[in-house]
């Protein structure tokens, strides 16, 4: 078989496609489905990606995470504020309302700092984002005491990060119900642990944390460098 330059650059691309494609993948890196026998979440290891058990007060009952209480579990694997990185946290939850400087659902944190929120919005009766003393979410949909179906997304970039709500979206995440752009540098520099914490009646269920990575360097340079002397060859190789 004769080989050319043109099949040559080809197998180049095809390499350096697939270098990209194989790092922007998403990555399941933690999740707990709370299937536990009932009693309290404290000591409760199940589910995978994390670093030690579950600690708090909250109850479990038929497999799902229930009260009006805290708890937290660290991370293994710390999600760094990488540019182009982009975080998804999946959850279910349902809670009372709440009108009276009330709040329940999910944080991420670095150490002790809470960073970023999603849920039950402070001292409203709608899902949205609380962010560092920040409150949005005034435009989400009403919580109700049924199961609901969240999905934040967290998307770095160099100066601003971009944050996005969504609820019952069927996998379909293009119109968030809430959104807004945080400074990136607000928000921690990585987060190792997750926090559920509400003052309101509330349940869980179905916790999953996603990363997907920013393109790949070595791949994005490979391309270029191939793209690049390609343009110099005029010969074929036989």
């Amino acid at each position: 078989m004769r080989i050319t330059t043109k099949n040559i650059f080809s197998s180049f691309i095809i390499v350096a496609s697939l270098l990209i494609s194989a790092s922007t993948m998403a990555n399941i890196i933690a999740s707990d489905s709370f299937d536990y026998s009932d009693g309290t979440i404290n000591g409760q290891n199940g589910g995978f990606g994390w670093n030690g058990s579950w600690g708090g007060s909250h109850n479990l009952e038929n497999g799902v995470v229930k009260g009006s209480s805290v708890s937290f579990r660290n991370l293994q694997t710390s999600i760094s504020h990488k540019v182009g990185t982009r975080v998804y946290i999946e959850f279910d939850m349902a809670a009372d309302s709440a009108p009276n400087n009330d709040f329940s659902g999910i944080s991420f944190y670095n150490g002790g700092n809470e960073e970023l929120f999603f849920g039950l919005s402070f001292a409203t009766d709608v899902y949205g984002i609380n962010w560092t003393g920040y409150y949005n979410g005034e435009t989400g949909p009403a919580v109700t005491t049924r199961f609901d179906s969240l999905v934040g997304e967290v998307i770095f970039g160099s100066v601003d990060t971009i944050v996005n709500l969504f609820v019952n979206s069927g996998g379909q995440l293009t119109t968030p119900i809430d959104t807004f752009t945080a400074d990136t540098s607000s928000l921690g520099g990585s987060w190792d642990r997750i926090r559920i914490a509400g003052n309101v009646q509330s349940m869980y269920d179905n916790l999953s944390i996603s990363v997907v990575n920013a393109p790949s360097t070595i791949g994005i340079l490979f391309l270029s460098l191939v793209l690049l002397n390609c343009r110099r060859c005029s010969t074929n190789i036989s």
